[in-house]
């Protein structure tokens, strides 16, 4: 292939005539894997097997990470407790004993009475009688929240409103440490389904799977979850029923192949074959035995290679990369989990807000699903993360009811969609033999971020804006940083670092080389250390 090379600052320019044939060679020797499965089927009824085995991740996931909202929601209307009036029902112990505060009641103070005189006079004590702080509880009015919560029976609210968000944050503390553990498990002794699920299919389904996947398991399971909470009205029976379907997670072994990408990182090649000839014969293909012959020879020669999260970060290039990513993942998860824990405060229904919200999830992600390999992951970052940042803000100054609902919804529309691009594109990004842990950080670190979103929202009580307006301005900020990230789409996922690295070096913008129709180029390794 005649080519010319130029030098243009610390870069060397090779322009080629060609680029699809030279594209098409670099990815059947970088990456015989693929080729493998072009011609197994790449969404055949092996892949759609696997598809399906993502419904219990997918339902088990909104179960976990949604439930405990569900069992630390506040009722709204709440008051101090008097047990001198305990036998009168609730409205009229709250009209005897609680001040009024604007249209509403207080909350957190009362009068400091003589209650047997109110008793005897059935009458409520004059406006200027003291208050004094609630000293024997609180009584709540079941109306928002049809069932007693974790919060209406600990009593946190008022001066004990902080114990709430503090025990989500605790929640994710354990998403942290989980995240962290089974990543690590993941690349040292095997596959996590959803990562398996996406090594098994060529790259021009890996849009449809993902998005697919999230659109009819993650969205449909967030539009029921509301309402199993609203029926059981039990939140401990909402817990047991939507904990112990978890146990069917230990049969995953059993049903869910290994990765034949990571066997044959780890050297078991003989292994990744047999899983690769299930394969064929499931889909009903045929795989041309020089193709095979060509990936056992790949793998051979990367015989038990023991690459790590650690390598990684040793690679200047692979080390920016991960962190550019970790910026933007923290960004989308605390503004998608901030979003999702507002639906109590925008003044309007609680299950109704959160359902509505959980809607937007089909739609959003089908969208993803047609145009992500169309318009390319980055952009799906960038354009959706502005448009939900600048919704935020704007909802921000409008007052609670619909508008602000209406705002907050079309917010949670646009970062639904950058969350599916996100997720798919890291998966995309980071090399086989650190992929699961590379994928596991990302997620912890958006957990990390999920763990300050309890307190961003509690916020409000500073000033009612505030929240969105962190929301939405972090949002913003991080939507640049997809800038500096390379494009993955309809290309092969690295192996090994070195492909990684190279791949970095050649695919990005704003400052660093990005791969033109007509070069290529090869960057100097002073610029990315």
């Amino acid at each position: 292939m005649k080519s010319e090379e130029i030098r243009r600052d610390d870069y060397s320019v090779v322009e080629t005539k060609d680029k699809e044939e030279m594209q098409k060679k670099e990815a059947e020797d970088s990456d015989a894997l693929e080729n493998v499965l072009y011609h197994a089927g790449g969404m055949g009824l092996y892949q759609k097997l696997l598809f399906l085995s993502m419904l219990p991740v997918g339902y088990f996931f909104v179960f976990i990470y949604f439930g405990q909202m569900f069992i630390t929601a506040t009722p709204q209307q709440h008051w101090c407790h008097v047990p001198e009036l305990a036998h009168l029902d609730l409205k009229t112990r709250r009209n005897l004993s609680v001040p009024r505060v604007g249209d509403g009641w207080a909350q957190c103070a009362v009068y400091a009475a003589n209650w047997s005189h109110v008793l005897h006079d059935m009458q409520p004590p004059v406006p200027a009688t003291p208050t004094v702080p609630c000293k024997h509880g609180w009584d709540f009015l079941l109306g928002d929240i049809p069932y007693h919560t974790v919060v209406s029976e600990r009593g946190w609210v008022c001066e004990y409103a902080g114990y709430a968000p503090l025990a989500q944050t605790i929640y994710f503390v354990g998403a942290l440490v989980g995240g962290i553990l089974f990543g690590w498990m993941a690349d040292r002794f095997g596959r996590v389904p959803v990562l398996v699920v996406l090594e098994y299919v060529e790259p021009k389904y890996r849009t449809l799977l993902v998005s697919m996947s999230t659109a009819l398991f993650f969205g449909t399971g967030a539009l029921l979850l509301p309402w199993i909470a609203y029926f059981i009205a039990d939140w401990r029976k909402f817990l047991w029923i939507t904990s112990l379907p978890l146990a069917l997670m230990a049969f995953a072994p059993f049903v869910v192949p290994e990765s034949a990408r990571w066997l044959a990182s780890r050297g078991k090649v003989n292994r990744a074959v047999k899983v690769l000839r299930t394969l064929e014969k499931v889909n009903g293909t045929k795989i041309p035995q020089q193709v095979m012959d060509d990936f056992i020879v790949s793998a051979t020669q990367t015989k038990e290679t023991n690459e790590s999260l650690i390598d990684l970060f040793k690679i200047g290039p692979l080390r920016n990369m991960i962190i550019y990513m970790v910026v933007i993942y923290m960004a989308c998860a605390m503004m998608f989990d901030g979003l999702v824990r507002m639906s109590e405060g925008l003044g309007l229904d609680f299950f109704v807000t959160f359902t509505l919200a959980s809607v937007t999830e089909i739609p959003s992600v089908t969208i993803v699903a047609i145009v992500l390999d169309r318009w390319g992951r980055r952009n799906l970052t960038i354009v959706p993360t502005v448009l939900a940042g600048a919704l935020t803000i704007i909802a921000g100054f409008l007052p609670k009811g619909v508008p602000q609902v209406a705002l907050a919804i079309a917010s949670r529309f646009m970062i639904n969609m950058s969350y599916t691009a996100i997720v798919q594109w890291s998966a995309e990004l980071v090399p086989t033999g650190a992929r699961a842990s590379g994928s596991a950080l990302i997620h912890v670190s958006g957990y990390i971020a999920t763990m300050m979103s309890p307190f961003i929202v509690y916020s409000e009580r500073v000033w009612s804006p505030l929240p969105l307006l962190i929301l939405g301005g972090t949002a913003l900020v991080a939507s640049s940083f997809a800038l500096l990230l390379p494009e993955t789409m309809g290309r092969p996922m690295p192996q090994t670092m070195d492909e990684g690295e190279r791949f970095v070096r050649s695919h990005t913008v704003c400052g660093k080389a990005e791969d033109k129709d007509d070069f290529k180029y090869e960057k100097s390794d002073a610029l990315f250390t």
